[in-house]
């Protein structure tokens, strides 16, 4: 009886131990995708900064 509890806890655990692990290389995988998004962010930040210090730099038209 007690060698049924032990392989039934065994079984349990190693269905949680792959869900966990599923888990995992599923965040790492979103991981990479929110640094990319970082990334892109900021080279979308410098581009504005760079248009709006051409647009203070330009002479005004009459």
């Amino acid at each position: 009886m007690q060698t049924r509890g032990v392989v039934w806890r065994a079984a349990g655990s190693s269905v949680r131990l792959e869900h966990v692990e599923r888990q995992i290389s599923g965040n790492a995988s979103q991981a990479e995708r929110i640094i990319r998004l970082e990334a892109k962010l900021d080279a979308i930040a410098d581009t504005l900064a760079d248009f709006k210090l051409m647009f203070r730099r330009a002479p005004e038209r009459p």
